[in-house]
């Protein structure tokens, strides 16, 4: 059996924005009145809108995303406006107090966003991804990660502070020959044998990054990869030949980590 497949590694990355009043500093040096200048967050760029409602194909969802805000050593809940779109306004979350200018003096923030759901006021140091990641809400968007590394912010500017995804997209297409000729219904499941556990901690450079734990007692799990609605389209699938489509496409999130061209993807 032939089969030959496109495999695509990407990193999604997201902006936040944060913009504030620049026209009131008080006499007493760069000091401003308690409570009187909220920052205010934008979050946009997740990729051009698609025709999903996960942060893992480029959409804040339709269900509040809860986002972990720190400027300087506090942490605060914020949520996504549930817009579906790649560019949305996040907000203090029920009963939390907006972050406020103290001073106009420089801020740094960072912030990070589990597709768990959950709110963690301590940046993660491990993450893990779903094994079957064949649904949306319960195993594909779970397993996405996104972070946003700490950047110092100017009162009177805006500035990005850009998200980054954690996590590696792997895109599987199947090509229409062989004894998937024209039927993918004969094709039961594709499946990726990696790592599913990382450790998410500073290099050498002090920059954050996620990669798979190594060592005694650490293996390898079959991961089942998410089915597309629609298949990709215009995909080369040798050197030379001109773009078809693929006749089904299916993709998953997994730890960055090095694995071997002879068992990254198979089918069933």
């Amino acid at each position: 059996m032939k089969n030959k497949f496109l495999k695509t590694i990407g990193c999604l990355a997201a902006a936040l924005a944060l913009t504030a009043c620049n026209d009131d500093e008080t006499a007493d040096g760069n000091r401003l009145p308690e409570g009187k200048y909220p920052v205010t967050f934008i979050a946009t760029g997740l990729q051009m809108p698609a025709a999903t409602r996960t942060t893992a194909d480029g959409t804040w969802g339709l269900t509040a995303a809860v986002v972990a805000v720190k400027i300087g050593y506090e942490v605060k809940r914020y949520v996504a406006d549930m817009t579906g779109t790649a560019s949305t306004t996040l907000k203090p979350a029920e009963g939390i107090i907006p972050f406020y200018w103290q001073s106009t003096a420089d801020i740094k923030v960072s912030a990070w966003y589990l597709g768990t759901g959950e709110y963690k006021s301590a940046l993660p140091t491990h993450w893990s991804v779903q094994t079957n990641q064949n649904n949306y809400d319960n195993g594909y968007q779970k397993s996405d990660f996104l972070y946003a590394p700490e950047a110092d912010i100017d009162f009177k500017g805006t500035k990005p502070l850009t998200f980054y995804h954690q996590t590696a997209k792997v895109v599987v297409n199947i090509r229409n020959q062989g004894v998937v000729n024209n039927d993918d219904e004969n094709i039961k499941s594709v499946t990726i044998n990696a790592v599913t556990d990382g450790t998410f901690q500073a290099d050498a450079g002090g920059n954050y990054r996620l990669s798979a734990k190594t060592g005694t007692g650490v293996t390898s799990t079959d991961i089942i990869f998410k089915k597309l609605s629609s298949q990709n389209t215009d995909v080369v699938f040798k050197d030379g030949e001109k773009g078809e489509p693929a006749l089904a496409s299916y993709q998953a999130l997994v730890i960055p980590q090095t694995l071997n061209a002879n068992t990254l993807s198979k089918y069933r």
